[in-house]
């Protein structure tokens, strides 16, 4: 037994050439489909596409509405593993097969922005650049932790940045994975391996926050509107959707600075949609403090 990756020492490689595999394991998928809403992949780059466009569409005559979920991969592990000769789906590519896919493929560019290696614009123009790189319809699970890295909070130790982070990630274009103990703000990483159970003795509670912004993410607006994202400047960052003239901008203070944001809003008052408050548009300008903002125009 071997795998193409080394550090996996937990997991073995199956051989893809054979088609009794492909086939001992569409019937596995066709018996869960019976009774699951959708299937999360791992590492489904590393499956030979071909595979997941027959399971597609064979596992589709049991169940058409099963959400198909890959975990991709960021840009240098597809290089290592396609640099030993084995195959390695790009998002490009992986979309053909699946629903959704993990944001890995600009983890690297997110990391390197909160290391300060390289500015929000830098940031902000890969995020813009997914728009043109993917399918139209195309869903990323964004997500600010999971079971591969470390805790938002950890991330975030200053509650403002952990909150406007959190509102920014599920106000992106997209879906959003939540992570066991990430809405009560947990630093401790769990292990994958034993037993270690979650101590939900915190006092953050982001439950209301993560809901709040599921429900503006279910609107038609940010479903299928146009979207724009811009740096502001001082590290504030600005989302707008835009769809029949409608539009609706999110405003997020991601390293607690205050500053202000431009927009096409009329000046007047608008409630945030998040919270409730007024805000302000005077001059074109939004004033921003410490809280994320989410104003509409009709």
């Amino acid at each position: 037994m071997y795998n193409k990756n080394p550090e996996w020492s937990d997991v073995a490689e199956l051989d893809y050439s054979n088609k009794g595999l492909w086939d001992y394991q569409i019937e596995t998928l066709k018996q869960y489909a019976e009774v699951a809403d959708g299937f999360r992949c791992d590492v489904a780059p590393q499956v030979p596409l071909p595979f997941w466009l027959a399971a597609r569409k064979e596992v589709g005559e049991v169940k058409s509405d099963l959400v198909w979920l890959a975990e991709s991969t960021g840009g240098d592990y597809i290089r290592e593993i396609r640099s030993k000769g084995f195959w390695i789906s790009s998002d490009g590519e992986i979309y053909r097969a699946f629903d959704m896919a993990y944001d890995y493929d600009i983890d690297q560019d997110w990391h390197d922005y909160l290391a300060g290696k390289t500015t929000l614009a830098d940031y902000v123009k890969v995020l813009n650049r997914q728009d043109l790189t993917y399918p139209a319809n195309y869903i990323k699970m964004r997500n600010l932790e999971n079971h591969d890295h470390e805790r938002a909070h950890d991330l975030f130790p200053n509650l403002n940045d952990l909150v406007n982070w959190t509102a920014f990630s599920e106000f992106q274009k997209g879906a959003t994975l939540v992570y066991a103990g990430q809405e009560s703000g947990m630093v401790h990483t769990p292990t994958l391996f034993d037993s270690d159970k979650l101590n939900w003795q915190t006092s953050i509670d982001l439950t209301n926050l993560i809901k709040q912004m599921h429900e503006l993410s279910q609107s038609e607006i940010q479903v299928s509107g146009s979207c724009e994202i811009k740096d502001e400047g001082n590290d504030i960052v600005s989302i707008t959707y835009t769809k029949n003239q409608k539009r609706r901008m999110g405003i997020f203070t991601l390293q607690s600075n205050n500053g202000r944001a431009k927009t096409q809003f009329e000046d007047g008052a608008y409630e945030n949609l998040i919270d409730g408050t007024r805000v302000v548009v005077a001059n074109g300008i939004v004033d921003v403090t410490y809280k994320p903002i989410v104003i509409e125009e009709e």
